[in-house]
């Protein structure tokens, strides 16, 4: 095959189905692109792609070169970022993802720095759910990403962060109260608000509910943590997230909350990226940034509620 970038070219249009968005996206003119992709396909004698009215599709020869060439060329680009990031100031792309519930302005805190200590890094942070982020690990498009879960069940490179209390929220005219906690059977008698499936915080409120032998009234579904707190403030039911959020929402006084027993559910953050990810000399220097910006976040009382699950001292 001809070069690195006529691959990408190539893995692009693949991924995204279509050589207009992979034009944007790639800022490369169509005709360009196109004669791009019609030379990688003289060069393999076949079509890679059917041309329909919907974008493009790839045919059975395109799928498998796709499967073959997908790690090779990321490994290579990151092979080549790497060399040109062997200088005395760290240099690069860095792609950094967090999941929402993680809102406290931690974002904010890691760009700043990154900002003003890294001036020739270029960061992408993007938010979701943690199914997302993993996927978007997979597929390469983050260098690495805080989700939620355990090393041992996501089967990837994670560092433990920190773990965080999940409590239950209501409207400010619910009885609600941090001195009266809640168990999950309590639970069977109020209709819910919880993110929609599949989703790792709904998963551990249904697992443990099952555990109890207890049936969920799940009536509203919100995909963002802002959303299941402002349903929950509007009276239509109750929602479950966690501790150190609603600690930070307190001076907006806009929900109650109180603590859930019986088991007490809590929700454990790591920083993972895929087990063959060989992270970038960028990349490590933002990666242990994140880090120490956790650990002064819950130091400093910005993750009320959320305990490290590291020594801080250890981060250097």
């Amino acid at each position: 095959m001809k070069d690195l970038h006529q691959l990408k070219i190539f893995l692009k249009v693949a991924e995204v189905g279509s050589v207009g968005k992979a034009s944007a996206q790639l800022r490369i003119a169509q005709p360009a692109l196109s004669r791009q992709i019609r030379l990688l396909e003289e060069e393999a004698g076949t079509p890679l792609f059917t041309r329909q009215w919907r974008g493009m599709k790839l045919t059975a020869a395109g799928a498998e070169l796709r499967r073959s060439i997908s790690g090779a060329v990321r490994e290579l680009d990151q092979a080549l970022s790497n060399i040109r990031s062997l200088s005395e100031t760290p240099s690069g792309h860095v792609r950094f993802g967090l999941v929402s519930t993680l809102n406290n302005g931690i974002a904010g805190r890691i760009a700043a720095r990154v900002a003003a200590e890294f001036p020739e890094i270029s960061l992408t942070l993007t938010d979701g759910f943690s199914l997302h982020l993993i996927e978007w690990l997979h597929r390469g498009d983050l260098d690495f990403a805080i989700v939620c879960g355990s090393a041992m069940d996501l089967h990837m490179t994670a560092d433990e962060l920190l773990v965080d209390e999940l409590v239950l929220v209501g409207s400010l005219q619910s009885d609600l109260d941090p001195s009266r906690p809640v168990s999950v059977k309590d639970l069977a008698d109020m209709p819910l608000v919880l993110p929609g499936n599949p989703n790792g915080m709904r998963r551990i409120v249904e697992s443990a509910a099952s555990k109890m032998r207890t049936k969920l009234n799940v009536r509203f579904e919100g995909n963002s943590l802002n959303m299941l707190i402002e349903l929950a403030a509007a009276g239509i039911g109750y929602a479950v997230v966690p501790l150190s959020s609603i600690l930070a929402e307190q001076g907006r006084k806009t929900v109650k909350f109180a603590p859930i027993v019986r088991p007490k559910l809590t929700k454990q953050l790591v920083l993972a990226r895929t087990s063959e990810a060989e992270l970038s000399p960028a990349a490590a220097m933002v990666h242990l940034l994140v880090r120490e910006e956790i650990a002064s976040a819950v130091r400093n009382g910005l993750l009320q509620g959320a305990h490290l699950l590291f020594d801080e001292r250890k981060t250097a």
